[in-house]
């Protein structure tokens, strides 16, 4: 069996895994090295693994289990007494083994080797995601009709908050991911940034998986083209604007 430490900045973790022992005789402790330059088990600043391999046939001679002795050895390195590898080899460990009896028994009796390993330890992963990007428009009703009628987007939500404001959502159709929320301006600032949130960039980039359908809905609505469209190596593009001034570009690409 093998005892496997985990030492990172932040936190320490502890955990076992059965493993088969040496048939060899017990090898000397391979301790030297690293108490050369590791006084302290919290001192490493890199992540590492202290792995100590317990001898499992001298600890069932013993009539001991090996998961007494690595509960031992885990008591040991984190308890509230800070403890060094010489150390730890040199403690002295009470064990039970039968309803009245108990044996002091030396570490170094139980186990064969403790040597450090460089390990990636790989943190959980992080899960984020835009779920909505706030469009400035100067009236909800006017903005549903021309991205609805016009643009062909679903209605996702429309929830009245208070009396002038109003939670709006819309989408392109089969879209599972950003929506637009309509956000009506509420002050003279935000009223002259409608239409140019971007500063006169291309702001939206919407991607179809027919760019000629959408563009010829784009001319039957009347929707202002203001480049294209151009096929390039990737796809086609075009670039277009709504009725307050955003540009947006029409995107097929060739790999969809």
């Amino acid at each position: 069996m093998q005892i496997i430490i985990y030492l990172i900045p932040i936190y320490l973790l502890c955990c076992s895994c059965q493993a088969e022992s040496e048939s060899a005789p017990m090898k000397q402790r391979a301790t030297e090295e690293i108490v050369d330059s590791v006084s302290e088990v919290e001192s490493l600043k890199d992540s590492s693994e202290l792995i100590i391999r317990i001898n499992k046939e001298n600890t069932r001679r013993m009539g001991l289990s090996t998961a007494q002795v690595g509960q031992a050895i885990r008591d040991l390195i984190f308890g509230e007494k800070k403890i060094t590898l010489d150390e730890l080899l040199l403690q002295e460990v009470e064990f039970q083994i039968a309803r009245d009896r108990w044996v002091s028994i030396p570490l170094q009796e139980l186990i064969d080797t403790v040597y450090f390993e460089k390990v990636n330890i790989k943190q959980p992963i992080m899960k984020q995601q835009i779920a909505h990007i706030a469009l400035l428009v100067d009236d909800y009703d006017k903005a549903i009709a021309f991205y609805t009628a016009q643009l062909k987007f679903n209605l996702i939500e429309d929830t009245a908050l208070s009396e002038t404001k109003r939670w709006v959502l819309v989408a392109p159709p089969g879209s599972t991911g950003t929506a637009l929320l309509l956000a009506k301006a509420s002050n003279a600032e935000q009223q002259a940034q409608i239409g140019n949130q971007s500063g006169g960039r291309v702001f939206l980039f919407l991607h179809t998986d027919d760019f000629e359908r959408d563009y010829q809905n784009l001319l039957a609505n009347n929707i202002q083209i203001t480049r294209g469209p151009v096929s390039e190596a990737w796809g086609t593009v075009c670039v277009f604007v709504d009725i307050y001034g955003n540009q947006w570009d029409l995107i097929e690409n060739k790999a969809l």
